[in-house]
């Protein structure tokens, strides 16, 4: 598989680009231990996003929502109740983040 790999600037630009729903109805949101993608473009159709919701089926509070831009490059993960993590710079954080 390819790595794509964006630089700060470019990730920042895909954050704030102002984004519309490809499909009309409304998103269901998943039952527990179920999940959800919800795809997105730029208002221009240039770019194309997917914004992905998880809900564990063990501790309810669980879950978590991750938009991605090109399809797979994350660029935003809010994450409730789940386990404490290291992240790649270093950073320790905890059971709910962003």
């Amino acid at each position: 598989m390819t790595e794509l790999i964006l630089t700060q600037e470019e990730g920042d630009e895909l954050f704030a680009m102002a984004k519309v729903a490809v499909a009309s109805d409304p998103v269901d949101l998943p039952d527990f231990g179920g999940r959800a993608e919800f795809a997105l473009v730029s208002k221009d159709r240039r770019e194309e996003f997917v914004i992905n919701f998880t809900r564990n089926h063990i501790k309810l509070s669980k879950r978590s929502h991750h938009m991605r831009g090109r399809k797979v490059v994350g660029l935003c993960r809010l994450c409730l109740d789940g386990s404490p993590h290291r992240n790649p710079d270093g950073e320790e954080v905890g059971t709910r983040h962003i």
